[in-house]
């Protein structure tokens, strides 16, 4: 079972990133390795990529827009209206939703308590105890795994980039 987030439109990973974005951030991805599922690496990626939107639209709002959207889509969409304000555009559905999804999102973290009873939520998730272990290229994952211990499921779900 992989728990892989992918977009109708190709994006993939927590951060959804469209392949060109992740290679543009450094994100490896080809037919072997898919970076944009590596939670670290990709989080990285994604912090530089929201902060260069920031050195672009100067304000958070658009950023998140721009993320949505795309820079420049959001470019175009602002250009050809006239405006320079998320909240005087005109967006397709999805992105005029997204930011107030993120204020919804940020309004539930800061106040946590107020919406989420923590009696409720119980431990649904199992702890993995992990560790980096640095391999060359490998003929067979699944022998790989076998050899050093692990099964070639637990190998998947814990390293979801490795295609």
């Amino acid at each position: 079972m992989r728990n892989v987030a992918v977009s109708t439109a190709g994006a993939a990973g927590i951060w959804q990133f469209m392949p060109d974005t992740a290679r543009r951030y450094g994100l490896l991805v080809d037919e072997y390795i898919d970076e944009r599922l590596d939670f670290k690496k990709s989080t990285d990626a994604a912090m530089r990529y929201l902060n260069d939107l920031h050195d672009i639209f100067g304000n958070w709002t658009l950023v998140a827009a721009a993320y949505n959207r795309g820079e420049n889509g959001l470019q175009r969409d602002l250009a050809w209206q006239f405006v320079d304000t998320y909240y005087d555009a005109l967006l397709n559905n999805e992105t005029a939703r997204y930011v107030y999804r993120i204020l919804a999102l940020k309004e539930v973290l800061e106040n946590r308590a107020t919406y989420i009873d923590p009696a409720v939520l119980g431990d649904h998730y199992p702890r993995y105890v992990t560790s980096t272990v640095k391999v060359g290229q490998l003929d067979n994952v699944a022998q790989w795994a076998t050899d050093n211990g692990y099964t070639y499921l637990q190998i998947r779900e814990l390293n979801p980039w490795i295609k």
